[in-house]
Order: C-alpha cells, then structure tokens, then sequence
C-alpha cells in the first residue's frame, strides 16, 4: 500500500505523464515510462484533462502502467463536475484496474465555462472530496491511498498565502497521506511550504515537484498558467534560447540538476518529476545525481 512506499528509504522519486492525442504518442509514452523503470520510481502518476476531458484514455494507461509494465500508478481525480455517484463509479473502475491509489485534485476550470457552472452540485474543493472519498469504509487506507497536491508559492486563486497554506493542511487532515508540489523555480518557497506544514502539525511526506526546462515557448505557456516565480537567471535563459531549443534543454537539465542538489543538501529526499512525457531529460538529471538519488536505493545505473 501507499504508506509502505512513503515510508520505505530515500532518496524517492515519481514521474508525471499525461494522455497524449494519439496512438502514437501513447506507444511514446508507453516506451518512456519503460526506461524511467529502470530507475525503480516510487510511482508513475496520470493526469487527466480540464474538466474531465480525457478520463477514459488516462485510465486506460493506468491500466497499462500498473498491468503491463508493472509499475505503481498514481491516477490523477478531481473533482471538478463530478457527483458523488461518479466519484464511487470511477473508484469502482479504478480498482477493477487494481489502481488503488490516487492524487486528489480540485481541477482547473475549462476555459469555456465559469466557476459556479464547473461546481455546480459538485465538489468545490479538493478536502471536500477527500472527505468523501474516506467517509466510505471501503476507501480506507488499507483500500486505497490517497496523495494531494500543494502550492509552494500558494494557489493563485487563494486570497492569501496562510490561507492556502491551512487549506492544504485540511485536505491531509481529512485523510491524505502525502503530498505532492506544484512546480517551483526557486528552492525557498519550497522550504518555506515544508515549515508551513509543520507549523499546522502536518508531518506527511512531501515531494518536491520539479519542472525541466526544454522548450522556451513550453516555459512561457506554463509561466502564464501557474503565475509562478521566475529568476531572473530563467528569464535571461528563455531571451537567448528562445530559438534554440537543444541549448534550452541542456541549460533546463543543468538548472534542475543544480535544484535538486540543493535540495538534497538542505536534508530532502523526495522528487517528483514533470516528464511533460519525455524520459531523456530526466533521465540526464538523475544520472547526474546518481551516487545521491540511485545507489544508496540500492539502483544500479551503470
């Protein structure tokens, strides 16, 4: 179960992969999550798209991760638009998959809709579907594990930092047994979350998201998303790589190679990597972290 891998020794790590548009790019990400194996992850997580959209195809790689390559899948559930017979429904299915863990997530909003439409008779925030989700005897921990997301820099929809911050304690004290970030470019708002939790008594693991830089026009699309923090260094680098995405990829390596290492220096020991469903650039990462993140796991990487 889930509380044996949190609990097992470090160094961790988790890689993100999402439903791509077509066969092709689902045999890609097939063969992605098959090399990233070899580093023996903690777990594989499956996002779904904004509102719901691409439910059916991320069960079915969750499936497939957990069945064929064998792998521990994390399934992605918001609850934007769902009811509670859909929440138990798509649980149903999830475990009939032998998927029994899952990331609980409110979910972005479609563009096409506002706010009161999306939540309409639906879950509003992702404790209160937590809360459901464990007031049934059968989704105890024992049954099914459950991971929430938390926002370094704090949600940019919360009206204040400390707000969120008790926010995403809520969502642990209705049952989460972990946590796992959003991205973040600057390692102090990590360690500023990390205290924050403690400070609300909340001591559940928590993993550091990381996103790797390779495409200057990827970067800027996420940057606009998540409103998050640049360093000035990151915005010079997007200016002079701007059309040239191998030296942008090579600097994005270099630049989360020198973030995880501060991590790891600080005394964290969790990562939980942004594939944007591609394996070289991780990989390169914990390559060059390996005598840290592989062999005191027990991974040979040779």
């Amino acid at each position: 179960m889930l509380d044996d891998i949190l609990t097992k020794p470090g160094p961790h790590i988790s890689f993100e992969f999402y439903p791509p548009k077509d066969d092709a790019g689902l045999n890609r990400i097939y063969e992605a999550i098959g090399n990233l194996s070899r580093f023996v992850p903690d777990f594989v997580s499956i996002t779904w798209g904004a509102g719901g959209s691409t439910i059916r195809k991320s069960l079915e790689i969750a499936d497939h991760v957990t069945n064929q390559i064998g792998v521990l899948c994390i399934a992605h559930f918001t609850g934007l638009g769902m009811k509670k017979k859909d929440v138990d429904e798509l649980l149903g299915e999830l475990k009939k998959r032998r998927v029994n863990n899952i990331l609980v997530l409110r979910g972005d909003i479609p563009h096409n809709m506002d706010r009161e439409e999306a939540f309409h008779d639906g879950f509003e925030y992702a404790s209160e579907l937590v809360k459901y989700i464990r007031s049934k005897p059968k989704n105890d921990k024992k049954y099914l594990g459950i991971l929430v997301a938390g926002c370094p820099e704090g949600h940019p929809e919360a009206p204040t930092l400390e707000s969120d911050m008790n926010y995403t304690a809520s969502k642990v004290r209705e049952g989460a047994q972990g946590i796992v970030t959003q991205l973040f470019w600057k390692n102090d708002f990590f360690y500023r979350f990390t205290d924050e939790m403690k400070s609300r008594d909340i001591h559940v693991p928590i993993s550091a998201g990381i996103m790797i830089m390779t495409k200057a026009k990827m970067i800027k699309k996420i940057i606009e998303l998540s409103n998050c923090f640049v360093p000035e260094e990151l915005n010079q680098a997007i200016k002079k790589y701007e059309n040239d995405d191998a030296s942008m990829e090579a600097y994005g390596i270099e630049y989360a190679t020198r973030q995880v290492q501060d991590l790891l220096n600080h005394g964290f020991r969790r990562f939980h990597f942004y594939t944007m469903n591609r394996a070289k650039p991780v990989e390169a990462i914990i390559l060059n972290l390996a005598d840290s993140l592989c062999e005191c796991r027990g991974v040979n990487v040779s």
